[in-house]
């Protein structure tokens, strides 16, 4: 009977309740106003909210600042230092002004208000903004309305500098590691290497600029060099300090108004040839040639030399060769250092002695001769030759190429002319005065006395015998020319 009554009971509490009605306008802006002031007091009555944000970063950018007006920029190294810096921020703050706030929405910032005019390391005060980027617009976070900002680090040390300009050479050295010369010959002249521009204007900081001295330039080409070449757009370079020290311009401290450079190096022609020379009026006979050849001596302030080929090997394979550097810029006179020796001299065998030197000039006209030698002197080693006097009787002396018309007379036709040999002893005294024939070529004899110089003529098969005609030994004989009265 109770269960049964109970849902008539319910029914009758809900028919108690006041009946709900449609609001109206004027009570539904009255439900607003009311939701908001709860709201509100809601807002203000909760206790301070604390925001810690973590940020790896500082922006340091002084444009539109006073470091900008003091002309400061910072340097580089600082910058990378300040951009790999980590900050801890609080912002402690009522949640109506702070709520929401994340590190995505913030930065960090040097505070340049209270910089100094004075370039070096300053001490600057950290600041939090709104990221530009966001509809803050850069807005500063600051310690009003009853918001904190607490930042630790609360300061930096920062690295400030005003940049100028200074002209320096470019290059006192230029490296080419990949390029080298063709052969022997060639030579790759590193004293005179051409760079325009030879200056470049590099910028830098005002206390730093004052340490490179000059650029120097690397060719990264490779390759043999034949002759001398420019290298276009040369970019690989290094700041110098005046002992040749590299100085680091890794963190892009310095900048040169102009990166790119051509680059001459040029090319020369060298080579170290033993000096050799001829001698002429020899018979055709090679013994009698090697023989000459090998005991022929050249002499110089320095020492006693053989010829190439002639002389006795040392140790290391090597002979007792006077040496000449001849350099040429011609490319075209490069064949002619490929020769086996350089001819220094050349005269007939009659010049050459045993107990005098052949004077010679050392005289280079197509080469610039590097060797301190202007003059060497040629003889003979007379170890194994000999030299003997012969007197001729002048009456033996026959006149030839006469002219007609002319009388040649002998001024002492009973006198005697003097004819030295030279050669190997068994050969000179196998030769006696009638084995020699003597003539006076009078064909260019003037009218009067003329002082002749006398042709030897040694016997058939004389074997290593000359008869010598140097200046002194040269046999001479005075002949009377007369034309006769008609």
């Amino acid at each position: 009977m109770e269960q049964k009554q109970a849902p008539k009971r319910s029914g009758g509490l809900l028919s108690a309740l006041p009946k709900l009605h449609k609001p109206n306008r004027a009570n539904l802006f009255l439900l607003i106003v009311s939701f908001a002031a709860a709201v509100l007091l809601w807002a203000f009555l909760v206790p301070d909210q604390k925001i810690p944000i973590k940020l790896e970063g500082i922006s340091a950018d002084p444009a539109d600042t006073q470091a900008e007006s003091y002309n400061l920029k910072l340097l580089p190294e600082s910058e990378a230092a300040l951009a790999k810096q980590k900050v801890s921020v609080v912002i402690t703050g009522n949640i109506s002004a702070i709520g929401g706030l994340e590190a995505d929405d913030v930065e960090v910032y040097v505070d340049y208000e209270k910089v100094k005019k004075e370039p070096g390391e300053q001490e600057l005060s950290l600041g939090l903004r709104y990221k530009k980027d966001g509809e803050n617009g850069g807005k500063e976070i600051k310690n009003e309305s009853g918001t904190t900002v607490s930042i630790d680090p609360p300061t930096v040390i920062v690295s400030l500098d005003r940049f100028d300009s200074k002209t320096v050479p470019v290059s006192k050295t230029v490296l080419h590691p990949d390029l080298v010369a063709a052969d022997d010959v060639t030579r790759i002249d590193d004293t005179k290497v051409i760079v325009d521009p030879a200056t470049v204007i590099v910028k830098g900081p005002s206390t730093k600029i004052d340490r490179i001295d000059h650029v120097s330039l690397t060719v990264s080409s490779s390759g043999k060099l034949t002759e001398t070449k420019t290298f276009n757009d040369v970019s690989d370079f290094t700041l110098m300090d005046s002992s040749g020290r590299e100085i680091d311009n890794s963190a892009g401290l310095f900048s040169l108004q102009k990166e790119s450079f051509s680059v001459t190096i040029p090319v020369y022609y060298q080579r170290t040839l033993p000096v050799s020379g001829t001698i002429s009026e020899m018979p055709d006979d090679e013994e009698f040639q090697n023989f000459i050849y090998q005991r022929i001596r050249i002499r110089t302030e320095n020492g006693l030399y053989t010829l190439p080929g002639y002389g006795d090997s040392s140790g290391d394979g090597t002979e007792n060769n006077l040496f000449l550097a001849l350099r040429t810029d011609d490319k075209a006179k490069k064949e002619g250092l490929e020769a086996e020796s350089f001819p220094a001299f050349g005269f007939p065998l009659n010049e050459l002695s045993i107990d005098e030197e052949h004077r010679d000039q050392v005289e280079v006209s197509d080469y610039e001769v590097l060797t301190d030698i202007s003059e060497i002197y040629v003889s003979l080693e007379d170890t194994d030759l000999t030299k003997r006097l012969i007197w001729i009787p002048n009456s033996k002396i026959k006149p030839k190429t006469t002219r007609a018309g002319y009388q040649y007379q002998l001024d002492q036709p009973n006198g005697q002319t003097g004819v030295w040999l030279i050669g190997r002893p068994e050969d000179v005294d196998r030769i006696q005065e009638d084995d020699l024939k003597l003539t006076a070529d009078v064909f260019n004899a003037n009218e009067g006395r003329n002082n002749v110089e006398l042709s030897v003529q040694l016997p058939e098969n004389a074997g290593i015998v000359w008869v010598s005609k140097t200046d002194k030994n040269k046999p001479k004989v005075d002949i009377n020319v007369t034309v006769p009265a008609e």
